[in-house]
């Protein structure tokens, strides 16, 4: 029988014992645990792919090849999405899963959340780039930023079709569907801070670190707001659609400005370009303004709220040790702490 804390019931969230208290840590410790080994997985796929390529072009052509973005994008998808992935499911699948009924998310109330996830985008892009300066001053060079150079080095429809559409839905899958539909058996508020705290630290670097953060609680809340995966999946699409394809289409245009010396002339095609990227810029402030207001607007009236649905609820003083003093989580922490340490080596 489930058991749920809201308004709308009188019933009571029973008293948490030590047999729950075991199976609590056990869980998290999987669920962090799984991304650890899912991590893994990739990478010794992605090892394997490259040794198997080695024997069959040689060491030469491997290095030939390493650095074309149809061989790199081809080894991320079979590594990531086709080998890891599944396995990642068969290492969770196992877990109690928390029932909750869907429903569904109007039109209207799910381009709100996308304005808000542009200002979290913008904002929290701002931030990170403050911060990296901060960082780059204090350690004396400069902090490569590896994804967006090889985003912006590889052709248009891979990024549309790896970084805008499979990467989303397989991150929905992994950190909305398989993580939250587990952990809100311990509640729906608790298992989406959680997930969106796993969801920064997943990706591993600074530059997304804290937007990650602040839009997986985002996307947590439409999961559980809906328990349908296709809004969450579809807002992560259009979200990556707006931070990846513009600025693909745009680079030539920016490159020509970066180009002109300081004392050149300009005109035509040079004033094409930056009235575009001008159209652009507005259009993004536009954006993240009109999600700013509509978040302080929601915050106000209490649009917003969070689910606390809970089956079993974990008392204040057992969180610290079921949320993170177990094996799976502290491995979690440590393994994306480090790959964020390391992803501030100069290049």
């Amino acid at each position: 029988m489930s058991y749920y804390e809201d308004a709308s019931a009188d019933m009571q969230i029973p008293q948490f014992t030590k047999k729950d208290k075991r199976r609590a840590v056990k869980t998290f410790s999987r669920v962090h645990g799984s991304l650890v080994g899912y991590t893994l997985l990739t990478v010794a796929a992605a090892y394997i792919i490259q040794i198997i390529t080695m024997m069959i072009v040689g060491s030469d052509g491997l290095v030939a090849i390493a650095e074309n973005p149809y061989y790199f994008w081809g080894m991320q998808v079979a590594s990531m999405y086709v080998i890891a992935f599944p396995l990642f499911w068969l290492m969770i699948r196992k877990l109690p899963v928390a029932d909750r009924r869907s429903d569904k998310m109007s039109l209207m109330e799910f381009g709100a959340i996308f304005l808000v996830s542009e200002a979290i985008m913008l904002l929290g892009s701002m931030f990170s780039q403050w911060l990296t300066g901060l960082m780059e001053v204090f350690l004396g060079h400069e902090i490569p930023d590896t994804t967006s150079d090889i985003i912006l080095s590889s052709p248009l429809w891979i990024i549309i079709l790896v970084v805008v559409i499979i990467g989303p839905i397989v991150e929905e899958m992994i950190f909305r569907k398989a993580m939250i539909d587990r952990l809100s058996v311990y509640g729906d508020r608790l298992a989406v801070i959680v997930s969106a705290f796993a969801f920064g630290l997943f990706h591993g670097n600074f530059y997304q670190l804290f937007y990650a953060t602040a839009l997986g609680l985002v996307l947590g809340y439409v999961y559980t707001r809906t328990r349908r995966s296709i809004y969450n999946c579809l807002l992560h699409i259009v979200i990556n659609f707006m931070g990846t394809v513009p600025a693909l289409l745009l680079q030539d245009s920016l490159d020509r400005i970066n180009a002109l010396p300081e004392d050149a002339l300009i005109e035509g095609e040079v004033v094409l370009d930056m009235l575009i990227l001008s159209a652009y810029s507005s259009l993004q402030y536009a954006l993240a303004i009109a999600g700013i207001i509509i978040f302080i607007i929601a915050t106000v009236n209490r649009t917003y709220t969070f689910s606390d649905k809970c089956d079993i609820r974990i008392p204040s003083k057992n969180l610290p040790r079921v949320l993170v003093f177990n094996l799976g989580t502290l491995l979690f922490i440590i393994f994306c702490l480090l790959r964020c340490l390391t992803s501030l080596l100069p290049a």
